[in-house]
Formats: structure tokens, C-alpha cells, sequence
């Protein structure tokens, strides 16, 4: 878990369930599993560390992705899983004149709370 933090106090209710579950206590959670039940999952969270191929001396036009302040979104995922179907707007894998495209869900979100954002640290 990670530290306590103005983020994570001390009360989140994720520290009231032990870091590392008992091995009877661990369930497989199935691709449909999501309406039944909210399960736990372990904590994560990801740093990418970069490599750039531009000369970082120069000074750009506009400013690089990278250089951005501290707490800048980049881009944002989405919160929750979905389905080809939802992602697509389509109920079928061929491509029709009446699907929304990749975008449909992305576009019908009515919530900056589905997406979780992707900051410079």
C-alpha cells in the first residue's frame, strides 16, 4: 500500500483490509464478475522513465510534452474496464455506417471521474 499521504490517510479504507490476504480468502474475479461483487485488488502504480531523441538543448517552439510543470495531465485512461462493444459503439466486429467509432464511450462520458489521469511528477 502506499504511504499515508494527504491522498491515502491513515483512515482510507483500503488499510482496513490486510496488504497481503489470506490464500483462502483469494478469489478469481471473471471478465463478468464486475456486477456481483467489488472486488480488492492489489495496489499499483506505474513510473515510466524516458529516453528522448531530440536534442534537449534546444530550445523547441512550443514546449515538449516533458516539459511541462510538475501536476500536468498529459492524457488520461479510463477508470473502469469496458468491452470491445462499448469502446466501439458497435455490437458486432464489422464496421457499419451507424457505429460510433472508437470513440463512442469517450465521448458519451458525462464524468472527468471515469478518467484517471496520467501527471508529471
Amino acid at each position: 500500500l502506499p504511504g499515508v499521504t494527504k491522498d491515502f490517510p491513515s483512515s482510507w479504507w483500503r488499510r482496513n483490509i490486510p496488504s497481503i490476504p489470506h490464500q483462502d480468502d483469494v478469489i478469481a474475479v471473471g471478465p463478468f464478475d464486475f456486477m456481483r461483487f467489488y472486488p480488492v485488488a492489489d495496489w499499483c502504480e506505474r513510473k515510466i522513465r524516458c529516453n528522448y531523441d531530440e536534442n534537449l538543448s534546444d530550445i523547441d517552439m512550443a514546449p515538449r510534452w516533458f516539459e511541462g510543470d510538475t501536476g500536468v495531465a498529459l492524457f488520461s485512461i479510463i477508470r473502469d474496464p469496458i468491452n470491445y462493444n462499448e469502446y466501439t459503439g458497435r455490437d458486432r466486429s464489422i464496421i457499419g455506417k451507424a457505429d460510433g467509432g472508437g470513440q463512442k464511450y469517450v465521448k458519451a462520458a458525462n464524468s472527468i471521474e471515469q478518467f484517471v489521469p496520467a501527471t508529471i511528477d
